[in-house]
């Protein structure tokens, strides 16, 4: 597993090395966190807190609808966590989908849009990741993760 560092002691997870993670045991929950009109993943590691990226330019890995996400996560193993709507708007202006060439985004305007994303996942008051219907031992999770793959078709 490889977790690269950002300011804020904040995490970067890409889904191969959160599917890592989560096959090592490292991953403690996920939370799916709502912002504007999109849908990231939050995840709470011994580590400390990260986010979902994108592999190819580390941005947040943004999500339409939060079954997307849960679908996601469903298929690298995480199969337990929480949402947080609390910022979900859903008359926010939609952002364009992207073209494989990336448009020639100001800087600023991205370090912004990650400043403002990672201060708010970030935020240290997280009662439903303090939940402790949601937390599972590593055996409980060893054992899921073994049902888990008897159950999968080979």
């Amino acid at each position: 597993m490889h977790a690269q560092s950002c300011s804020n002691a904040l995490l970067t997870f890409t889904l191969q090395q959160l599917r890592a993670a989560t096959q090592a045991g490292g991953i403690l929950s996920v939370t799916i966190k709502a912002q504007g009109n999109g849908f990231f993943v939050q995840i709470a590691t011994r580590s400390g807190q990260a986010v979902l990226v994108t592999a190819r330019n580390k941005d947040p890995r943004s999500f339409k609808s939060p079954l997307q996400a849960i679908m996601l996560l469903r298929q690298i193993g995480i199969v337990q966590g929480s949402f947080d709507s609390t910022h979900y708007d859903a008359k926010q202006r939609e952002t364009p989908q992207r073209s494989r060439k990336r448009a020639s985004t100001p800087p600023s305007k991205l370090g912004l849009r990650w400043a403002r994303l990672t201060e708010h996942i970030s935020n240290p008051v997280q009662p439903s990741l303090d939940d402790p219907s949601l937390n599972i031992d590593e055996e409980q999770a060893r054992r899921l993760l073994a049902r888990q793959d008897k159950q999968r078709p080979h």
